[in-house]
């Protein structure tokens, strides 16, 4: 999970949020589909699996959205380049790529939140959710499968060449 939040913070910091947001916007999905039984269609009920992990894990500091929201502006950025549903009830979502003190308000119909804040939030949440996993059986047959970054290869397939599997 490191290399994760290691990613996140990086596409940050070099300037990449649009990649963050992408990254950060998914990982609640990840953290919920790893606490699946090995085999289990991790297709089923992602949108009510993300909903909990959001109510557990994100909902305190986000008041003014729903789990079911997060994961509308997750779908609607992964999958089709735009935030939100037709249901959605804000007119625009903007997310500030500079800190300029503006997070989590709603400012003429547009929910506001800031880039950094809302990624290092995720990563927060997602390391809470580490903790509380660290000795879940299927959490950690799961792991083994998470797709990764090694810097160095993966044994015995390739050798001292950057690799994501």
């Amino acid at each position: 999970m490191e290399s994760i939040y290691d990613q996140i913070l990086g596409t940050l910091n070099a300037g990449f949020p649009f990649a963050a947001l992408h990254i950060a916007l998914a990982l609640p999905d990840v953290c919920a589909t790893l606490e699946l039984p090995p085999g289990a269609k991790a297709k089923a009920n992602v949108k009510a699996r993300y909903n909990t992990w959001f109510n557990k894990y994100l909902a305190e500091n986000y008041t003014l959205i729903t789990g079911f929201d997060l994961f509308a502006l997750r779908n609607g950025l992964l999958h089709n380049g735009q935030f939100g549903h037709q249901d959605f009830p804000f007119e625009r979502v903007i997310f500030f790529v500079n800190r300029i003190g503006f997070h989590n308000n709603i400012i003429n119909g547009a929910l506001q939140l800031d880039t950094y804040k809302f990624c290092e939030d995720v990563i927060d949440a997602a390391k809470h959710w580490q903790s509380d996993h660290v000795s879940d059986r299927n959490v950690a047959s799961n792991m083994a499968k998470l797709v990764q970054y090694y810097p160095h290869g993966f044994p015995p397939y390739v050798l001292n060449v950057e690799v994501i599997t």
